[in-house]
């Protein structure tokens, strides 16, 4: 095996071990425990509405709606993360192993065939679609994890997809959708600002809806999740940057699905930086004897590449901040600790670290004067040392050099 770090930076997605896929998702014990389900090749059922695209073999990916398998009545909200916070690991396992994903080959003539259209339309919806497909094959996994997207069910090829019923299609999204001249980043700002939420907008850019003319393009759902995370931050950043500064150091606190979170916020210039320590045992750090440290990191004028060892972690976490930033006008410099313990052995997507941050700065912070009596405190209830955090922190040196912490940053404006 590969040097331990390696897996808490690839998280399975990059295969930088060399394997064909993941030998620790391959491996998971919960996946000896799911039962698995049998799947008609004439399959009716209704879609959450959502369309999955891949990304292996880019551009030529798989697409299709994801289907449950089970009345959407029943299951509850079985494709939208945001409503999640509080579910149990097993929770959100059990429902998800019912969500069914259909994919056909993306290429030059599916382009132009029923069945690409219907996914669209599908994807587009504002409410459930009652869908029939024809499978051509169905695998046998039981349900598959990614270090991004959330867990899915078992998957299947298929050759047809019909639509039983005409699709619920909000207004603004036919908007963005037929407004050729408009930008993807545009079009992603009057959805957000119009009450959609991020999960909603990730499919919409995935499926190729948004963007100026024959600059549109289908995205990977891995990749579309980061790219909407990334660009609705930078949208509040315009603002943020130009409000005034927090008065007090704030600290937050949230522990959910064995990930712990201290949110720092600092009264300074913006500025971000996420610091991760994988605990031996955990999902990508099982053979480590040490916790692993990971971290990235933006100055005032932010990141000029991607935040390459955490991940898309860092941009759903920005994210959180920057909305919590903007409700309250307010700008500050950011650190976030996270400490994975090992009971986290199961990867559900970057969404927990969203809705685990929005949920620690919706509650009432710890007030400070001091940064290093703030660190204390984030500190309780960490197996990591304040000392081993620093250690990787590129923040921290330069706030405890200036006089007033804001000094420094104003100056690399």
């Amino acid at each position: 095996m590969k040097h331990p770090s390696l897996c808490v930076i690839c998280k399975g997605s990059r295969l930088l071990c060399g394997e064909s896929s993941c030998p620790i998702l391959l491996k998971l014990p919960i996946l000896r425990n799911i039962k698995r389900i049998k799947i008609s090749k004439d399959l009716f059922s209704e879609s959450p509405p959502s369309v999955f695209v891949g990304h292996y073999n880019y551009p030529n990916v798989s697409i299709g709606p994801l289907l449950s398998l089970e009345p959407i009545s029943k299951v509850g909200d079985i494709d939208e993360t945001d409503k999640w916070f509080g579910k149990s690991i097993h929770e959100i396992v059990k429902l998800r192993s019912i969500l069914f994903r259909s994919s056909f080959d993306l290429n030059r003539e599916s382009l132009n065939t029923k069945i690409f259209e219907n996914s669209i339309l599908i994807s587009m919806a504002s409410k459930p679609v009652l869908t029939s497909v024809k499978l051509e094959k169905v695998y046998s996994a039981p349900i598959s994890f990614d270090s991004v997207s959330a867990p899915w069910g078992a998957a299947g090829k298929i050759t047809e997809i019909e639509i039983e019923e005409n699709p619920t299609i909000h207004p603004k999204v036919d908007y963005v959708h037929g407004d050729t001249d408009l930008n993807a980043r545009e079009a992603m700002r009057l959805l957000y600002e119009g009450g959609f939420s991020v999960g909603f907008i990730t499919r919409i850019l995935s499926a190729g809806l948004i963007g100026v003319g024959r600059n549109r393009k289908i995205v990977p759902t891995r990749w579309s999740i980061t790219a909407v995370d990334s660009n609705i931050s930078n949208i509040l950043l315009e603002e943020i940057k130009y409000n005034k500064l927090i008065g007090d150091i704030l600290l937050f606190k949230s522990s959910y699905l064995n990930n712990e979170f201290r949110i720092i916020l600092l009264p300074s210039a913006w500025a971000f930086e996420q610091l991760e320590a994988w605990s031996p045992g955990s999902v990508w750090s099982q053979v480590a004897s040490s916790p692993i440290i990971i971290g990235d990191f933006e100055f005032y004028e932010g990141r000029k590449n991607y935040a390459a060892e955490v991940a898309g972690a860092y941009y759903a976490a920005r994210l959180a901040v920057c909305e919590y930033l903007y409700k309250v006008k307010r700008q500050a410099a950011v650190l976030i600790l996270r400490e994975i313990k090992p009971e986290y052995t199961i990867p559900v997507g970057v969404w927990q670290i969203r809705e685990n941050v929005r949920y620690a700065l919706r509650n009432r912070p710890l007030v400070f004067r001091d940064l290093d009596e703030a660190l204390k405190s984030a500190c309780v209830g960490l197996n990591t040392s304040l000392n081993v955090w620093l250690s990787k922190s590129r923040l921290y040196p330069y706030f405890k050099k200036q006089k007033r912490i804001d000094d420094f940053m104003l100056k690399n404006i």
